[in-house]
């Protein structure tokens, strides 16, 4: 953190919080795949991802640690509840790295909401086209080239190198991502 204001302190507290909640649900969820093995000397396929997930857990708890540690649990959490009472209450909220952090979080829900519903390539052009606009980069129109190459980026290292399938979507999504999947 270059600043140890707690303004500055909390948006990085709630992106590690979720970060950690969703690896520790992860690595819960990992455990389903240890019996997948292809031999008798084979571990699982569950434990390179658990391994990778231990490692952003430590990381993570150790990063709450040390804000923690600074800036006090308590400062942390009011300040928080703050911000919270402001964003519901539908106060303007000063500081633009903490509305920045709100509107992340509210954009990686929704993504993860509609990514099957609606498909990998319409959903995250959306997404990533959302998020750069919130973070304050270039024009819409340069922000809709970024997110429409970098999906298709995306989608095609998946698709041609590492063999793995994305969502298509359902109904109209569906005939979109069956219609570009069918040019790669």
């Amino acid at each position: 953190m270059s600043e140890d204001n707690i303004e500055n302190v909390v948006p990085d507290f709630i992106i590690t919080t979720i970060i950690l909640l969703m690896s520790l649900g992860l690595f819960v969820i990992a455990f389903n795949y240890t019996s997948l093995r292809t031999g008798s000397s084979d571990p699982g396929g569950a434990v390179w991802p658990q391994l990778i997930l231990i490692v952003i857990i430590v990381l993570t708890v150790s990063n709450l640690g040390r804000m923690t540690y600074k800036q006090g649990l308590s400062k942390i959490i009011g300040t928080i509840v703050r911000n919270m009472q402001d964003l519901f209450l539908g106060t303007y909220i000063d500081n633009k790295k903490i509305r920045q952090t709100y509107s992340t979080v509210g954009f990686m829900i929704a993504y993860l909401l509609i990514l099957n519903p609606v498909g990998f390539l319409p959903s995250t052009v959306v997404y990533m086209l959302f998020q750069v606009s919130a973070l304050g980069y270039g024009s819409l129109l340069k922000n809709f080239v970024f997110s429409t190459g970098s999906t298709m980026l995306i989608f095609i290292l998946f698709k041609n190198f590492m063999n793995i399938s994305l969502p298509l979507g359902t109904g109209p999504f569906r005939v979109i991502g069956v219609f570009v999947d069918g040019l790669i």
